[in-house]
């Protein structure tokens, strides 16, 4: 709640994926109480664990993708500076 009211961050999009991340990780928590033995049925447990496992293949998934992007435009940034360098000498 609070990265979401303050938004700490100077980029917008470190503040969206921060939510994410939390909200994902909040949901990933929940399962472990599915995993106890609160719960005695073992194809329930069979089921929610595969439903937390693609929680956080989306977790991993997410991050990796926005890391590709602004790596990829910091790079695509580097070699428009290194030709317009070359360009104007």
């Amino acid at each position: 709640m609070f990265t979401g009211y303050c938004r700490p961050f100077i980029i917008p999009i470190q503040n969206d994926l921060e939510l994410i991340n939390e909200t994902l990780i909040l949901l990933n928590s929940y399962f472990m109480m599915i995993f106890s033995d609160f719960v005695l049925d073992l194809h329930a447990r069979y089921v929610m664990g595969w439903a937390n496992l693609t929680i956080i293949g989306l977790l991993i998934l997410v991050n990796l993708i926005l890391i590709m992007l602004t790596t990829g435009a910091l790079v695509l940034h580097k070699i428009k500076l290194i030709y317009l360098k070359r360009k104007f000498k």
